[in-house]
């Protein structure tokens, strides 16, 4: 499963679930392809498939840049499910 990571006050911060061509015109966040092929692949599909063209700002690692950019307001991210723990 797979969690949208939105920064605080985002108008889709809080929604239960979130459809990804609401975020279309936003840029995503996300591991860069070297460091982490498969997880960058799928959710490049994933923004694909439902319709849109990822428009990708940063690729980044580790993981906690990725988060602070987001709440920096710079963009969204796609993480796996497990990171609400």
């Amino acid at each position: 499963a797979v969690v949208v990571a939105l920064r605080r006050g985002h108008p889709l911060a809080g929604d239960a679930r979130v459809n990804l061509g609401d975020l279309a015109d936003e840029p995503l966040l996300i591991f860069r392809r070297n460091l982490e092929p498969t997880l960058h692949d799928s959710y490049i599909r994933l923004c694909t498939d439902a319709g849109i063209t990822p428009r990708v700002l940063h690729g980044a690692n580790p993981l906690h840049l990725i988060i602070g950019l987001v709440a920096a307001g710079l963009g969204f991210t796609l993480l796996p499910a497990s990171v609400r723990k």
